[in-house]
């Protein structure tokens, strides 16, 4: 039966499957590093830094909210409107930002006078 497994039950069949993963991890590793090597790349983790990696389909959704709100969407649009519009970003979450950000901004001008 298919999905009924439960994995390895004896310590010899773990640490079978452990080693596995773990070979299987160096070699992929490695396969990385060479392909990296040869096209100058370099290993990164996780999500792109800044508005990198914000993907086409979410400034066309972007855009299409901004226009059934009756306002232009600029190309170079900030990231947290575009997640805003692209529905990413809650109505509850956009406005605690902006209140964050007015806090910040006065907590800024008053320690500057």
């Amino acid at each position: 039966m298919a999905g009924c497994s439960t994995g390895q039950k004896t310590p010899e069949g773990i640490e079978r499957a452990l080693k596995a993963r773990l070979e299987g991890l160096r070699r992929w590793r490695e396969r990385k590093r060479v392909e990296l090597a040869a096209s100058g790349g370099k290993f990164s983790c996780g999500r792109k830094r800044g508005d990198a990696w914000i993907t086409p389909k979410m400034r066309e959704r972007a855009a299409a909210e901004a226009k059934r709100l009756g306002y232009g969407l600029p190309p170079d649009a900030p990231r947290a409107l575009i997640q805003k519009l692209s529905g990413l970003v809650t109505e509850r979450e956009w406005r605690e930002r902006r209140e964050r950000h007015k806090q910040n901004l006065t907590q800024f001008t008053m320690e500057a006078r």
